[in-house]
């Protein structure tokens, strides 16, 4: 038996495994939905690698034959699939919807190829040589490596964008490291296939792959590709207009007077209430490149608030989990408060740690609101 394939298979199942419970720890922390997908891309990876372990202990016999080839088209299909999840990841991460024009191209494409891979270029039969190998097909591996040649160049593109960009201000060292090991392990996996040597391809990919997920998984604020720039998040309470926690980035001259701004930030949702006949407060203002991201928690009466250049919608999700956090965690104070913040300024921790894909290092100063 060729004992090195069953290697790199376990290799890569490991790491995928590794991966996947990482990013699942971190959105838990702040269901930043991008992180929830670059999880589920690892799972699936796992996943296709997993279906094929059987393959090392399938007898040679003609149903074995057949059990082989479905456990690989299987694989393969989850394979295209997990890409496809990957530049969704991507697209959330540089500020658009993860539906975006790019995203949605990519998703057509991958229907097209796993169409193609069922109907026209499906491996018929596969060889025994101690476990079962595919019979070499030219049509597959130039569907195959243009299509995975296709993810690398768009996510090449995205991490290139951003680091050429000049106006967003934020650290980009961590970003260009993991894109030079992210383009030297790719460089190696095609060199590896073009040498023909086994097995070998797939374990570069892994380790690029690996190299940019360890980066985000330590480093979350240098894969937050969008140009969006948070000046501060503020915990409101509703009713009174009085804001219970407010964070200001320490670059903007304004940042003292964000205290202020929160408290008169409920006034004007009520204004536009009553001018638009809305049941609801509005759950976003802008103004020229700046605008107002806003939640609304109406069992406890608190509004989340989120002040930013370019706002953009995948903010929504953790700013809702930090109203649940908030909540959960002050539901007694908030009940019988009466007018006394600073209590509630020990969740600037919380708050730190749920944004922190999203800051400018070195990070965000706290205004304590004054009585």
């Amino acid at each position: 038996m060729d004992y090195v394939y069953p290697v790199v298979t376990i290799v890569q199942i490991s790491a995928g495994l590794v991966m996947t419970i990482l990013l699942i720890r971190v959105y838990l922390k702040n269901h930043y939905l991008p992180t929830a997908l670059l999880g589920l891309f690892w799972g699936i990876f796992s996943f296709a690698f997993l279906v094929t372990t059987p393959i090392f202990f399938i007898p040679n016999t003609p149903n074995g034959e057949m059990l082989a080839i479905f456990l690989q088209d299987i694989s393969v299909v989850s394979i295209f699939l997990m890409f496809a999840v990957l530049i969704m990841a991507f697209e959330g991460m540089k500020g658009w919807q993860i539906l975006s024009p790019i995203s949605t191209i990519f998703i057509a494409l991958t229907a097209v190829a796993v169409s193609l891979y069922v109907t026209v270029i499906r491996i018929p039969s596969m060889t025994f040589n101690g476990i079962w190998w595919s019979k070499p097909n030219d049509m597959f591996d130039i569907l195959f490596v243009g299509f995975v040649f296709s993810a690398v160049i768009i996510i090449l593109v995205r991490l290139i964008q951003y680091t050429r960009h000049e106006s967003s201000g934020k650290e980009k060292r961590m970003t260009i490291i993991a894109l030079s090991g992210f383009l030297a392990t790719i460089v190696g996996g095609i060199g590896t296939y073009l040498l023909e040597i086994p097995n070998m391809d797939y374990l570069f990919v892994t380790i690029g792959i690996v190299i940019l997920a360890a980066f985000y998984i330590k480093h979350p604020h240098s894969f937050f590709l969008s140009h969006t720039r948070i000046n501060a998040i503020m915990l409101i309470n509703t009713p009174n207009k009085i804001p219970f926690l407010v964070i200001g980035d320490r670059g903007d001259a304004k940042g003292s007077s964000y205290a202020l701004v929160a408290a008169g930030l409920g006034g004007i949702m009520m204004l536009l209430q009553e001018i638009l006949g809305s049941e609801r407060p509005p759950t976003r203002l802008y103004h020229k490149d700046k605008g107002i991201l806003l939640e609304h928690d109406f069992e406890h009466e608190i509004s989340g608030v989120i002040v930013a250049d370019q706002v953009n919608d995948v903010l929504r999700s953790p700013l809702k989990h930090a109203l649940s956090r908030f909540a959960k965690k002050f539901e007694k104070e908030i009940v019988d408060w009466v007018g006394e913040v600073s209590i509630f300024q020990v969740f600037e921790r919380d708050l730190r740690d749920i944004f922190k894909f999203a800051f400018t290092e070195p990070g965000i100063s706290v205004d304590t609101p004054k009585e």
